[in-house]
């Protein structure tokens, strides 16, 4: 009589030490390769009028993808500090890309805005502030549009500015020094209890957790990064679009986004700035000639309002390289691009 082998316990043990070498990688991954958490206690305040903006006088090094040095003005931005002396004035307003995330100062896109648009007649403000969305962009514009007084408002519009959270001033929080968010991402309307967000903390602190290892996390956060999957290189320009998910950008909350914007508008009018909206090209957006579908709708909603806009995304560039490598915003060489047809623009405008 033969003997009766099980094939399958070798395939057991053969899987078991796979996935025990794979944990062990991502567990070297982890220590090794995987950038510490974002870091950015004390840069932040309560704000009732816009839910939080910066703490005035903070100074330190923040990070979000890299550290990097922050410097906030008396005013709350991270700009010099603000003089009116100078006869023309233009106030830029935004999201990170304005404020400069994740770069040195003087390599961010309003620096190189700067280089190219001051003179002894013309002096620029910074007034943005990362993660603010077009609710927290009027609350900008009506709280230093009277103060600073300038001939022109810039604001530079990003398509995460569109996001469900953006379209409300009180979807972040500021709790034990930190900004998080104040509402359940799987669950909109849920406001997380102050357990919750906590406890959220104190997870995103820990660079280290056995179930991530388990998980292999940190392998799959690599690949993510190195953008091996998930690309567009393929030609599935779908898989680059982020503002196609209903539930992180409703298609419904348009005309919401579009009442904000022309808000927007007719707050720098009222205190007699001129108005120019400047849509940011995400690098896929110029690379490939894709169009985000929140953009697309917003801009279809105000076609016919008359607005100064500035399209970043046209025409398609699949040559220029926009993003960081690991990171969404702008590099330096992109930011003195945007710096360089912003300054065109205006220039055609008279400015």
């Amino acid at each position: 009589m033969g003997i009766i082998r099980d094939r399958g316990i070798p395939a057991l043990m053969v899987a078991g030490t796979v996935y025990a070498s794979l944990a062990v990688a991502d567990l070297i991954a982890a220590v090794f390769l995987t950038p510490d958490p974002p870091s950015h206690q004390g840069l932040y305040q309560d704000e009732q009028a816009r839910g939080y903006a910066h703490s005035p006088g903070f100074s330190g090094t923040i990070r979000t993808t890299s550290e990097f040095e922050v410097t906030i003005n008396s005013n709350g931005y991270r700009d010099r500090e603000w003089t009116y002396d100078v006869p023309r004035r233009i106030l830029v307003v935004g999201d990170s890309f304005t404020f400069g995330e994740p770069l040195a100062v003087d390599l961010t896109l309003f620096s190189r805005l700067r280089t190219r648009l001051e003179n002894a007649e013309v002096a620029i403000f910074n007034a943005g502030i990362s993660g603010y969305g077009l609710a927290q962009i009027l609350g900008t514009v009506r709280k230093e549009c009277p103060v600073v007084r300038p001939e022109r408002i810039l604001y530079l519009f990003y398509l995460n500015d569109l996001s469900r959270e953006a379209m409300r001033t009180d979807s972040m929080r500021v709790v034990d020094g930190w900004l998080v968010p104040a509402f359940d991402a799987q669950e909109p309307g849920r406001a997380l209890s102050d357990q919750e967000i906590r406890a959220s903390i104190d997870a995103a602190l820990q660079n280290l957790r056995a179930a991530d290892v388990l998980a292999l996390q940190h392998i799959a956060a690599i690949v993510r990064r190195s953008g091996l999957v998930g690309g567009a290189d393929d030609g599935a320009t779908e898989s680059v679009l982020e503002t196609d998910d209903p539930l992180a950008y409703p298609p419904e909350n348009s005309g919401l986004a579009a009442a904000l914007l022309q808000s927007i508008a007719v707050a720098a009018e009222a205190c007699g700035a001129e108005f120019t909206m400047v849509i940011l090209a995400a690098d896929w957006e110029l690379r490939l000639g894709v169009r985000e579908p929140a953009t697309e709708r917003l801009l279809e909603a105000v076609a016919e309002d008359g607005l100064d806009i500035l399209d970043l995304r046209t025409p398609a560039d699949p040559n220029r390289i926009l993003r960081l490598p690991n990171d969404n915003h702008y590099n330096p060489a992109a930011a003195d691009w945007a710096a360089g047809r912003i300054a065109d623009h205006l220039q055609r405008l008279g400015n």
